[in-house]
């Protein structure tokens, strides 16, 4: 989360680590509002390629052992870093593209990713909280979507800072079509009531996630919550 140091996240990262049986990094990317876009992404990134170079046991990692993981706003970030790593690919052209391509990672897992920081999708209005059938989400919507949504546009301001809100730096909702193609096998999960339901599912609408090697899972609340 672009307001969460790792420290927060430490005790799902030990969890995820040990469970997994796997080294773990957990890096204290610069955080808004002293730092906005594209700061965090150009963290993600540089670690993306640390980790490439020196690996758990400080030796070369082979690209096919990483897997870049992130949790809400860090989802939205993981996926913002590989939006970035393409266009530094487009952007230096043949003579630099290898280099440019040896950071990516060899898989990409998100949970609940924030993709679209502009709110524009309807699930702040389709999932607004209903206490008397006990339907919708209550943290995020209480009742009044157009509040909720000026709030959440408001609390991402600091963030996306000077950028442009459909930059895919910003907003990975608006990743182009190219650097979608070029995603490797992603894994999105997503709780049953969240409003970033569709956030994450809009992220699917362009035509080139469907050849996408990608799964999209909508797990039960209590599952997800176990996560």
């Amino acid at each position: 989360m672009w307001y969460s140091p790792s420290d927060v996240y430490r005790p799902f990262t030990t969890r995820l680590a040990t469970r997994l049986g796997l080294p773990l990094l957990a890096i204290d990317y610069r955080l808004a509002p002293e730092h906005a876009a594209p700061a965090a992404v150009d963290d993600a990134v540089a670690a993306l390629r640390w980790i490439k170079a020196h690996g758990p046991n400080g030796e070369s990692a082979p690209a096919r052992n990483i897997v870049l993981v992130g949790d809400s706003a860090g989802g939205g970030l993981a996926l913002a870093a590989l939006a970035a790593l393409h266009a530094e690919e487009v952007a230096a052209g043949p003579a630099g593209a290898v280099a440019a391509a040896a950071a990516w990672p060899a898989a990409v897992v998100t949970f609940s990713a924030w993709t679209d920081l502009a709110s524009s999708l309807p699930s702040y209005t389709s999932r607004a909280y209903d206490a008397a059938n006990g339907r919708g989400d209550p943290l995020f919507s209480h009742g009044d979507p157009a509040a909720e949504i000026a709030a959440s546009v408001d609390g991402a301001k600091p963030y996306v800072g000077g950028l442009d809100w459909l930059d895919p730096r910003a907003s990975p909702l608006h990743t182009p079509a190219a650097a979608l193609r070029r995603l490797p096998p992603t894994l999105m999960l997503v709780g049953d009531v969240p409003p970033q339901q569709s956030r994450e599912r809009g992220a699917l609408s362009p035509l080139p996630w469907i050849a996408l090697p990608f799964a999209f899972c909508h797990l039960p609340l209590p599952l997800a919550l176990g996560l």
